[in-house]
C-alpha cells in the first residue's frame, strides 16, 4: 500500500505538468512596420503560472529578414489591463508579465524596425 501511494505521488505531478505545458496554443501575428500593429489574441486559454499571479509569452520571428521585433504583452494588475514591453530581438522574445488570475486572453501586439515581420507566439 505505501509503494502504491509513493508511486502515485511522484507520477501525478509529472502527469500534471506534462499536460499544463502542451495546452498552450501557437499563435500567429504581424508586427507592423516601425509603429505596433493589429492586437493579437490568442485561440486558446491562458495558462498562468503556478498560483495564478504571472504568465509567460513566448514570441518567435517567423520571417528571415534583417529586421528588429518589438513586442508588448498583456498582463493584469489586479483589475486593471496592463501592457509590458517586452526587449527587442530579430530572433525571439520571451518575458513573464503579471496575471492576477485573470480569465483573460494572453495578447500582444508587435512592430518590426525597419521591416514588418510575421510571427508565432504562445
Amino acid at each position: 500500500m505505501y509503494s502504491l501511494l509513493l508511486r502515485s505521488f511522484i507520477f501525478f505531478p509529472a502527469l500534471f505538468v506534462m499536460s499544463t505545458l502542451t495546452d498552450e496554443v501557437i499563435n500567429d501575428c504581424y508586427a507592423a512596420p516601425n509603429d505596433y500593429g493589429e492586437l493579437c489574441v490568442g485561440n486558446g486559454p491562458a495558462v498562468p503560472h503556478p498560483g495564478g499571479l504571472t504568465i509567460g509569452y513566448s514570441i518567435d520571428v517567423v520571417d528571415k529578414v534583417e529586421t528588429m521585433v518589438c513586442c508588448k504583452a498583456r498582463g493584469w494588475d489586479g483589475e486593471k489591463v496592463i501592457w509590458v514591453e517586452l526587449l527587442c530581438d530579430g530572433k525571439s522574445l520571451k518575458g513573464v508579465v503579471p496575471w492576477a488570475n485573470s480569465k483573460d486572453q494572453k495578447a500582444i501586439q508587435c512592430k518590426g524596425t525597419p521591416l514588418g515581420a510575421h510571427v508565432k507566439w504562445s
